[in-house]
């Protein structure tokens, strides 16, 4: 689509602008010092990732796996061997 693309170019561009003004120049204050280091922010991330809403998304995953597999398998029409 190349729909407004001047106005596209110039909103993105005000947009990252404003994002990097804000992340500069704003007083951060104590946030900043609270933060754990990259380290404990590595590790609580993993556990996060890995807790029990993990296994959810395993199960959903493979339950939609099987069930495109299933849907292919019943698509596919047979090929009768004097067809050819």
């Amino acid at each position: 689509m190349t729909h407004q693309k001047r106005l596209s170019l110039w909103a993105g561009f005000v947009s990252f602008v404003g994002a990097v003004a804000v992340a500069v120049f704003v007083d951060w204050g104590p946030i900043a010092a609270l933060a754990p280091d990259a380290t404990q922010q590595t590790v609580d991330l993993g556990l996060e990732l890995l807790g029990r809403s993990m296994l959810i998304f395993e199960t959903a995953g493979i339950t939609i796996l099987t069930a495109m597999i299933a849907a292919t398998a019943v698509a596919i029409q047979p090929v009768k061997r004097g067809d050819r």
